[in-house]
């Protein structure tokens, strides 16, 4: 869901999970929501906040296992954080919930959360005029931009990321090969979004990503499927 109001303020909500009714009992999911404040184009204040269930698996044979093993605790990784001009803050928790709940339940949880994260920390940034994007609307940004190649960086967890990306045409639109560079190692992710630039949604049409080396994962936009229903970010205009 993508939000805009009047007064310059954007809001990105995504939420993704398995059917674990599908999948044997297979529970994993995750959500993120991000609110951008712009004056005269120009981000001041930026702020997201996202979490996602844990997951160790480094191989095939720990993925087998953790598919096949249940247990009636769910543990949440919660990432959280905002972003001005002159710096940034964020902070990483861990919680635990019951394995009964599922992205569908995803708003319960959020209200569950609040009372149990840890207070950001506040680290310096400098004046740069203008505040650091998270990682969805730098996505967007990069939509926007409509340059065959850029690169920009974004916040996330108490890091600064890479966003490098290629834009070539393809029958229903653009495609963006996108390459997430980490902060030290230099190691980077790739991921791929088809969408069409006269959309006016802004929304993508497919993308896909393989998160680790036995996991490829694909969405295709599909108007007969619903999920969740989201709720506005920005009623209030506010980040």
């Amino acid at each position: 869901m993508i939000e805009q109001s009047p007064a310059g303020v954007s809001a990105i909500q995504f939420v993704s999970g398995s059917w674990p009714q599908r999948l044997k009992g297979f529970n994993r999911f995750g959500m993120v929501q991000e609110a951008v404040r712009e004056v005269s184009g120009a981000a001041v204040e930026t702020a997201y906040f996202s979490f996602m269930t844990s997951s160790a698996e480094k191989n095939l044979d720990q993925a087998k296992k953790a598919y096949a093993e249940r247990s009636g605790q769910q543990s949440v990784s919660v990432a959280h954080g905002h972003a001005l001009p002159t710096g940034y803050a964020s902070a990483l928790d861990h919680l635990t919930f019951p394995a009964t709940y599922t992205w569908l339940d995803y708003p319960r949880l959020i209200t569950e959360m609040k009372d149990r994260l840890s207070p950001v920390k506040e680290l310096p940034g400098g004046d740069r005029g203008a505040a650091y994007l998270p990682f969805l609307h730098a996505v967007r940004s990069a939509f926007a931009a409509n340059a065959p190649s850029s690169e920009r960086t974004f916040v996330h967890n108490a890091k600064l990321y890479r966003l490098k990306t290629k834009v070539s045409p393809v029958p229903e639109g653009l495609s963006m090969v996108a390459k997430i560079v980490e902060p030290d190692t230099n190691q980077e992710s790739e991921f791929r979004v088809w969408y069409d630039p006269s959309d006016g949604s802004g929304l993508p049409l497919r993308f896909e990503f393989r998160p680790k080396s036995f996991l490829h994962l694909s969405f295709e936009r599909d108007p007969q499927i619903s999920g969740p229903g989201f709720r506005s970010l920005i009623k209030q205009e506010q980040v």
